[in-house]
């Protein structure tokens, strides 16, 4: 290995010597580099020499005066790598060469090397293509013994085999300048072997093959193929004849149980061969089957005119039979023009298809009996045009024919089932319409799609009971979208699925009126929905089989909504109603068997002005203690036995500066509202009436549903728009302090009202009147006149006793959907259910006292209200009179009005009092 002279040198100088034991060299002219032992002038000894350029290699390992020599690692700038010996810069001895990825076809070569190639004995190479060759070596070239194994589909070069025959997959043999040839054995992929003579990995001269199968052929090859005279043995088949590049050409004769060359099922053969196949004229073939063939043949089958006798034949999906064909053949099977007779091997006697269709709706035909055919065939069986007869079952068809079925558009006639439109294998499939009978001349008809004999796709289904279905099929169910009709009694419009409405669908119940917007699973409303009743009431959320199951809602049509959950169609455990006026309760409820259902147990009722009752109820009735928070924060505890206030006890006082002497003068005036002998009554029938704070159906009649010409119009709900003012008197709005007074309540509803009401009022003028009242009504919903007020918008300072419309709305608006207390008995409902999708195991009424027990509660609700308006008209008296401004007689309230009401409150009392 030569240096250029023009070179930097660095490294240890010794003394009387021109080199050094280490040394690093750069050679400009060829820009090479070495680092390591240095003798001499030249490397030696253990060192790294790096040579740039396309010839150019990197070296790592022993130097003898400036030479490659010994053990080491080259990597040769081509992507070559070689790990072993050298001597005089070659590669020499056992080594390990690795190939480029890109241009070489081997991966590695470990064996011998001599002077820089690959030579001598037992050298093996791993190829790309998955091959291995372990031998002898000359030159970087098989040559001599050696075994190849050869990978699964490599390309080898000069080696082609023929299509669809096996690979060679092992050759152990002699090589000649890197070529297969000689003497020698080949493996194949699929088993076979081969003896003989070969060359380039090809069967050449005289050899014997045997395949994996047993076939075996004796005889002279030629480039892989057989040519010349010679035997084949097939699995004890034997061809005897001469063999042209691999084929029978001229007269053979084929005998043996299997022919593999030919036909499968031939077992005999006599006559022409042309290219290796069975062709010509007049021959006699003869099958395993027991049946013959006279005449044209080619590729060894029937081809032309001819005689089939006695063949069986298989009808997919029909039965088996035995045909006699006289006709046309192509391939090997009837085609073209001919007749043929099929004799029904197992003859089904089973009629059942020839039934109108069942569910699931379809028309399944059967066609395993004998019959006629005559038209057109192909692959052997009828196909195309043509008429099918069978005789023994009254049945024919005409139309198009696939592999013997009915195929195509045709009309297939039975004794009671007409069929005219697409065939599928036999089967109506397509589009088409069917017409059958039910008992003497009912006919029932469909049109629209087929699958497989089963309505499938769109149709429409025509019932002569006057159903119909049009919509989607699947398998003869019903099945995606579709609208059902059945009269007088639904219809539904929606998804099915097999059979059932299943998925988002809408039903319409004739009868009752309701529609049902939803979910439905097998059949059954089940899931999320929408039920809407003839009355306009709204049933929203989990539906379980019809029923409402889980989270729902129910909207009355005057606006009240219930939240909770429900079990089986009925509400249960806590919920949250809406009134529609504004208030909201949440707690325990217990259903009522009607829309919305009852407050029950423990719950708070929140009031649309702020004021908060947090107690118990009993199916609606307010029972045992519970704490009232009104609007402006003060708060009392209360007592209640069914619906009776039995104490109001004052937690939280106002602040002693805002009260004034007023509150002795309105208690005063309390104690004397009724007169002795109305007291008597009281005491004789023992019933406590309790005074209370207006209820809002109290003050309905006496105190104006809002401030009347009040120029605050802050204290206004939705954006301050004032209602046009009622008739009211001129009086203008007197600052009242705030009393405490504590005053029982006469039932549930009149409970839940503000018991210390902040706000304005004005007295209505006394021929104005009050409103009537009415129990036996209590489903009639409540018509506001006019926005609503807001006593909360006023300060302390100008507190008033009243209190505003807003309360008298509030507490009105409760009653449409909560039973009263006394139920008129013509108002009770029956037993049955009112709601489908609510529990049928609570009725309407009950629970609900006897006609008599409803006439007490209806008078002591009648005469409670009374003493209400009249306390209402005595507290605004008052308040009048309290005033610092100095009222005018004409402006006082008319007395004849108060007069009348404690009139109206002794009638009252006598009807109760003979009641008891």
């Amino acid at each position: 290995m030569g240096h250029p002279s023009d070179s930097r040198y660095r490294g240890e100088t010794r003394q009387k010597s021109c080199g050094a034991d280490h040394a690093e060299v750069f050679w400009k002219a060829n820009r090479a580099t070495y680092t390591g032992m240095w003798r001499d002038d030249r490397p030696h000894g253990k060192g790294t020499y790096v040579l740039p350029g396309e010839n150019g290699f990197t070296y790592e390992g022993n130097f003898f005066e400036g030479d490659r020599n010994g053990s080491g690692i080259c990597v040769f700038s081509d992507g070559r790598r070689y790990e072993g010996g050298w001597l005089k810069d070659n590669m020499h001895g056992m080594g390990i060469l690795f190939g480029n990825e890109e241009s070489d076809d081997f991966v590695d070569y470990t064996g011998p090397f001599a002077n820089g190639k690959r030579r001598g004995q037992d050298g093996t190479c791993r190829y790309k293509n998955g091959s291995v060759y372990k031998g002898e070596w000359l030159d970087d070239k098989r040559h001599g013994r050696g075994e190849l194994e050869v990978g699964k589909n490599a390309s080898i070069p000069g080696y082609k085999p023929i299509p669809g025959e096996s690979h060679v997959s092992s050759y152990v043999g002699t090589f000649v300048d890197d070529v297969p040839k000689g003497a020698g054995t080949l493996k194949y992929s699929d088993g076979s072997t081969y003896e003989g003579e070969i060359e380039g990995l090809h069967r050449h001269g005289k050899g014997v093959h045997r395949s994996s199968t047993g076939c075996v052929f004796k005889g002279s090859f030629e480039c892989d193929r057989r040519h010349g005279p010679g035997v084949m043995i097939i699995s004890g088949a034997e061809y005897r004849g001469e063999w042209h590049y691999g084929s029978l050409e001229g007269v053979v004769t084929i005998t043996g149980d299997k022919i593999p060359r030919a036909d499968p099922s031939l077992v005999y053969y006599c006559g022409p061969a042309v290219r290796g196949e069975l062709t010509g004229d007049n021959a006699v073939i003869e099958y395993r089957e027991g049946y013959s063939y006279r005449g044209s043949v080619r590729m060894s089958k029937p081809h032309g005119k001819g005689v089939l006798l006695k063949k069986p034949v298989t009808l997919p999906e029909i039965g088996d039979f035995i045909l006699q064909y006289d006709g046309e053949f192509v391939a090997g099977l009837p085609k073209g023009s001919g007749e043929g007779v099929f004799l029904a091997a197992n003859p089904d006697t089973d009629l059942l298809s020839e039934e109108s269709p069942l569910e699931p709706r379809g028309f399944l035909p059967k066609y395993n009996f004998s019959g006629r055919y005559k038209g057109s065939w192909t692959d052997g069986l009828p196909n195309g045009k043509g008429q099918w007869i069978w005789d023994q079952i009254d049945r024919t068809y005409c139309g198009d024919v696939l592999r013997g079925f009915p195929h195509g558009e045709g009309t297939l006639t039975c004794s009671s089932v007409s069929y005219t439109g697409s065939f599928v294998k036999g089967l109506p499939n397509g589009t088409g319409k069917a017409s059958w009978t039910v008992g003497a001349s009912v006919e029932n008809t469909y049109e629209g799609g087929w699958k497989e004999g089963y309505f499938d796709g769109e149709g429409l289904l025509k019932l002569h009971g006057g159903y119909s279905y049009k919509g989607q099929w699947s398998k003869g169910l019903v099945d995606g979208l579709g609208t059902e009709i059945v009269p007088y009694e639904r219809t539904y419009t929606g998804k099915f699925s097999q059979g059932n409405k299943h998925g988002e669908g809408k039903l319409c119940l004739i009868r009752s009126g309701e529609v049902y917007e939803g979910n439905f699973i097998s059949g059954e409303m089940t899931g999320s929905g929408k039920m809407t009743t003839r009355e306009g009431h709204i049933l929203k959320g989990e539906f379980i089989n019809g029923k409402m199951g889980g989270d729902g809602e129910a909207i009355h049509k005057n606006g009240t909504v219930f939240q909770g959950k429900y079990r089986n169609g009925a509400a249960f455990g806590t919920g949250r109603i809406l009134y529609a006026h504004g208030d909201v309760y949440e707690g325990g409820i217990v259903s009522s068997g009607d829309l919305i259902p009852h407050r029950d147990g423990p719950g708070v009722y929140m009031f649309f002005e702020g004021g908060k009752l947090e107690c118990t109820w009993k199916r609606n009735v307010l029972v045992g203690e519970g704490l009232y928070t009104s609007s402006n924060g003060i708060r009392s505890r209360r007592s209640y036995t069914e619906g009776i206030l039995d104490f109001d006890e004052l937690i939280d006082k106002v602040d002693p500066a805002t009260s004034g002497d007023l509150s002795d003068a309105v208690s005063k005036h309390l104690s004397t509202d009724t007169n002795t002998s109305e007291s008597a009554d009281i005491s004789a029938v023992g019933i406590k009436i309790c005074r209370s704070l207006p209820s809002r159906k109290a003050c309905h009649g006496n105190v104006s549903l809002a401030a009347c010409g009040s120029p605050n119009t802050g204290s206004l709900p939705f954006g301050g728009v004032k209602p046009a003012p009622p008739a009211c008197v001129e009086k203008q709005f007197v600052p009242l302090p705030q009393i405490q007074i504590q005053t029982p309540r006469r039932d549930g509803e009149a409970s839940l009202a503000d018991p210390y009401p902040i706000g304005q009022v004005k007295v209505r003028n006394a021929d104005q009147g009050s409103p009537s009242f009415s129990p036996k009504s209590p489903s009639a919903p409540f018509l506001f006149p006019g926005p609503r007020m807001s006593g909360t918008n006023f300060s302390l300072e100008r507190d008033a006793l009243v209190r505003t419309s807003a309360s008298t709305m509030r507490n009105d608006s409760l009653r449409p959907l909560s039973p009263p207390l006394c139920l008129d008995p013509r108002v009770a409902s029956s037993s049955g259910q009112r709601f489908p999708a609510l529990s049928g195991s609570v009725v309407r009424n009950s629970g609900t006292p006897d006609h008599r027990e409803h006439e007490i509660r209806r008078l002591t609700e009648s005469l409670q209200n009374v003493n209400d308006r009249i306390w209402t008209a005595k507290t605004a008296r008052s308040a009048t009179w309290s005033s610092a401004d100095p009222v005018t007689p004409e402006k006082k309230p008319d007395p004849d009005s108060l007069q009348t009401l404690q009139q109206e409150r002794r009638t009252a009392l006598q009807d109760l009092a003979s009641l008891m």
